[in-house]
């Protein structure tokens, strides 16, 4: 199966790929609500045929990197990646205006060649010029305000708190940044919420009817706390950092230029490759000055547009 999928401006090539395969990589980056102008970069996923790329080269490094309920096994190396799966196997190599994601799969399709697929595209989309960020975000006439924080810190509740004061939906979770641009694009399907976030949704909607996934979560649409056709994208210019209500307090002491550094590096997770290492180091460092920044308790924080 051949076929180029447009994401963010960069083309996503897939050439010779099984069905099964194109399906799951489409369905993560087939977005048409961002369709972009033309940008440069290539990212070419193809069957890797004839003698394997080996994983061991000089400046090699390994990783477990945690993936769902499972760990993707990763040997990093200058300009690329390998990650060995049960059944597959990915190799990712990085050029100046085009990454080559080598997909080897040895038997039926699995979660794990899946997630190695992914993190090929991803890594590909961060040499490009974009920034991933675990952000939930939302948009009004001043801009996109990202609320950061780790896990439970109150992103997803602040974000809905935010929809009933005026503000547009973004992201629940995840956004992609355009390095040069400062641009927030959201990134999920839908909004998943935990029970305690249900009471900060729109009055009206039909809580037990929505999708109950396994880990406990209801399933939200976007176009149920959006206006029809609003759109998920725009300048970022206001960042808050959600501090944990149990935190240390000892913890929030400190520059706050260094507070909104460690939240951005801790949203967009390290890049395995050093030139991706470079544009998010640059964006993190120009984004700062560009944005109103504020840091609370999700429960103080006073919440506005």
């Amino acid at each position: 199966m051949n076929v180029d999928v447009p994401v963010l401006g960069r083309t996503l090539s897939l050439r010779g790929i099984a069905p099964d395969l194109a399906r799951w990589l489409r369905t993560y980056w087939d977005y048409p609500e961002h369709r972009l102008p033309t940008h440069p970069y290539t990212v070419v996923v193809e069957v890797e045929e004839g003698e394997v790329t080996p994983a061991e080269r000089h400046g090699s490094r390994r990783h477990r990197l945690p993936v769902f309920d499972f760990e993707l096994d990763v040997v990093s190396f200058p300009g690329g990646f390998r990650c060995d799966t049960d059944p597959g196997a990915v190799t990712c190599l990085h050029g100046p205006d085009t990454t080559t994601v080598r997909v080897r799969p040895t038997g039926a399709f699995s979660a794990p060649l899946g997630a190695a697929m992914n993190l090929g595209v991803k890594e590909a989309l961060r040499v490009s010029g974009l920034v991933p960020l675990h952000a939930a975000a939302t948009r009004s006439a001043r801009g996109v305000t990202l609320y950061l924080g780790p896990s439970g810190a109150g992103k997803s509740t602040t974000m809905l708190r935010a929809l009933r004061a005026g503000a547009l939906p973004v992201a629940e979770d995840f956004v992609w940044c355009d390095a040069a641009t400062f641009t927030a694009y959201g990134w999920d399907r839908e909004l998943r919420l935990l029970p305690g976030s249900l009471a900060f949704l729109p009055d009206g909607l039909d809580v037990d009817a929505l999708t109950l996934h396994p880990d406990g979560k209801r399933a939200v649409s976007y176009g149920s706390v959006a206006p029809e056709g609003a759109g998920r994208a725009g300048p970022v210019s206001r960042v808050v950092v959600l501090r944990p209500e149990a935190g240390d307090p000892t913890a929030e002491a400190g520059p706050a230029t260094r507070t909104l550094a460690l939240a951005l590096w801790e949203a967009a997770g390290f890049p395995l490759d050093a030139g991706a290492q470079r544009v998010t180091a640059d964006f993190i460092s120009r984004l700062g000055p560009r944005v109103q920044f504020e840091s609370a308790r999700a429960r103080a924080y006073e919440v506005t547009p």
